[in-house]
């Protein structure tokens, strides 16, 4: 039996269950989100836009669309422009320029490594890991 295939058949026997959990996770996570996010920058960086509803945080144009990434890269330029969606160079720009001090990485980060690799890189520390790896920029590091 599959992970994916327990979780279904749990959720067809305890259903609400599932979703409590779900909310736990949910709320495990934008729980330090909040905390890091400053009045000034709200902006945030997340790969699923559900992580920030409970918070002052921002989703950083172009992430609206969980599937942006994707996307991106199967339209032309001008396209890619047209839908608002963001493209992989460019949220390694808004990586290495700080464009934001909250990144949260989750299991269907599209690059994952690469994008994980890059937050890093230019300085993001890892803050929290529960369902997702939540990095902030250090005080020192902030803008």
């Amino acid at each position: 039996m599959t992970a994916a295939s327990a979780i279904t058949r749990i959720e067809r026997a305890h259903p609400a269950v599932v979703y409590g959990l779900l909310v736990s996770l949910t709320a495990a996570v934008f729980v330090p989100i909040a905390r890091e996010v400053r009045p000034g920058r709200p902006g945030a960086i997340s790969f699923w836009p559900g992580y920030l509803v409970e918070t002052r945080a921002t989703i950083l144009p172009g992430m609206e669309n969980h599937f942006a990434l994707y996307f991106s890269d199967k339209l032309p330029p001008p396209e890619v422009v047209r839908f608002k969606l963001m493209s992989l160079p460019e949220l390694l720009w808004h990586l290495r320029e700080h464009t934001v001090d909250v990144v949260v990485l989750g299991n269907w980060t599209p690059y994952r490594q690469l994008v994980r690799d890059r937050v890093v890189k230019n300085g993001y520390a890892l803050n929290r890991r529960i369902a997702s790896a939540i990095y902030t920029l250090p005080l020192e590091g902030r803008r």
